[in-house]
């Protein structure tokens, strides 16, 4: 019985190293000058994200089986010291994957993966068919995976990424043929369809745990924070006051509490829930003209204040609809992003742009998924939203203490009085009490509809009374 434990044992893992031969058809080394790619990096176990394939490109799984990636390993190790692999998956996401074995040389290599393959532990056969990819404007792509084939993971299933691991990845290109993914460099349009850094880096939907970084960066001038005088938010909220309870709408697991005296902010209850949301109605209050029409092709960056309670999830998302790309809550129009793991205080920039559709509208409403999924019930407080044009922007606002522009006083016009007859030596008139009158103009400005969240005119009231007493005092002295 030892014996046949042994040399079943041999069989296996000649099994599983044969396997790793037949997954990635080739891999080499190349000498192409790499300048463009994105580096996508784990915030936590189990990075990754749905990818929209580039040009709006389409996949047929019944021809095509090959696909091609140009990529550079950064982290190699997960928790259990194994190297790291990754995985497609057809879309929708579905069992059995398709392994990806990288060679960990920390240099440019291309590797060539036949997509019918499935990993060596899985008892299933692929389904990289057209029955079952049928969403076939994006691929489900994990850039760094613990290898599910390794003794440990075999035995326990416990191994993880580690946070902040890394990757880089070019392009990744998918074929018909075996013959055309060896010949592809990256230049020639010959692909069924590819996915270049720019939609690694932007184009991507339903993310887990996962940020993206595109190079070469661009390097926008410094802002100084202690200057903010050209720097204007658009459509701002404040959740200063008790005003804002219908901003607020709809969703799932999650319920608005209102306003929130002592520390001055909105605050949302959110249930346990494998997808809590709630609908944040910036389309309503500009027809209500609360606020400003936000152009999605000028500001690109949506900012939050919020502050989350112990323990709380750090992965979030956005779901966005404009008045040009008003079609529902899709895939296309989803954006993710991460808290910051703290009960403080914290602002958090989206960026708006990360999607092709946020463009050539106006922004209407915006769905907060306030956490992926949430494991217990938990409040989030909340400051204030607003629009800014750039990022960099963004932070000097928040770096300079988000402080927003007090409201300006509005001038209001009145009748200049007309002036009087310089009286005769000879007819002494009895000096008069009585202030001339003095029409209220009936051309000011109309006021927005306002409240504490939002800019506020200046009473005419006011600048009325004013302008009398200074008549009053002008009359007396002639």
């Amino acid at each position: 019985m030892k014996i046949f434990k042994k040399v079943m044992g041999v069989i296996l893992s000649v099994a599983i190293i044969a396997s790793c031969f037949i997954l990635t058809v080739s891999a080499e080394e190349t000498s192409q000058d790499v300048t463009t790619y994105t580096r996508m990096i784990a915030t936590g176990n189990d990075p990754y994200a749905s990818f929209e394939f580039s040009d709006l490109g389409e996949i047929d799984a019944d021809l095509v089986k090959y696909a091609k990636i140009l990529y550079r390993t950064g982290t190699k190790l997960d928790s259990g010291e194994n190297e790291l692999t990754g995985q497609f998956y057809v879309s929708p996401a579905a069992e059995p994957f398709v392994p990806i074995i990288w060679n960990h040389t920390q240099k440019w290599e291309t590797i060539i993966i036949d997509l019918t393959s499935v990993s060596a532990s899985t008892e299933k056969d692929s389904i990289w068919d057209s029955d079952h990819y049928t969403t076939c404007t994006n691929i489900r792509f994990d850039p760094m995976e613990s290898n599910r084939d390794a003794e440990e993971n075999l035995e326990t299933g416990d191994l993880e990424v580690l946070k902040d691991s890394y990757i880089d990845i070019a392009w990744i290109a998918f074929f018909e043929k075996k013959e055309d993914a060896e010949k592809y460099t990256g230049t020639e349009k010959t692909p069924f369809c590819y996915i270049n850094a720019d939609s690694l880096a932007e184009d991507f939907s339903a993310a887990h745990n996962i940020e993206t970084e595109k190079y070469p960066q661009e390097v926008a001038p410094t802002l100084d924070p202690s200057d903010l005088s050209n720097i204007i938010p658009a459509g701002v909220v404040r959740f200063n006051c008790d005003e804002h309870d219908d901003f607020f709408t709809g969703g799932n697991a999650v319920e608005c509490l209102g306003y929130n005296a002592e520390d001055n902010c909105y605050e949302l209850l959110v249930a346990e829930s494998d997808d809590p949301y709630i609908t944040m109605n910036f389309g309503t209050y500009t027809t209500e003209e609360y606020i400003e029409e936000v152009s999605c092709d000028d500001y690109k960056i949506l900012q939050l204040k919020v502050r989350l309670e112990e323990n709380a999830p750090t992965s979030a998302a956005i779901y966005y609809t404009t008045d040009s790309a008003p079609g529902g809550y899709t895939q296309t129009q989803n954006i993710a992003f991460s808290y910051q793991k703290t009960t403080e205080w914290q602002v958090v920039n989206i960026n708006m742009s990360k999607q092709r559709y946020w463009a050539d509208g106006i922004a209407d409403a915006i769905r907060l998924d306030v956490f992926g999924s949430c494991p217990s019930e938990t409040k989030v407080q909340i400051a204030y939203a607003c629009f800014f044009k750039t990022m960099d922007e963004a932070k000097a606002f928040a770096d300079g203490g988000s402080v927003f522009p007090e409201p300006t006083a509005t001038p209001v016009p009145t009748d200049t009085p007309k002036p009087t007859d310089t009286p005769k030596p000879t007819d002494t008139p009895a000096p008069s009490t009585e202030a001339p009158a003095t029409e209220a103009p009936t051309d000011a400005p109309a006021e927005k509809k306002s409240g504490c969240g939002s800019v506020i005119g200046v009473s005419s009231i006011a600048v009325i009374a004013l302008a009398s007493a200074v008549l009053f005092v002008k009359r007396k002295e002639i």
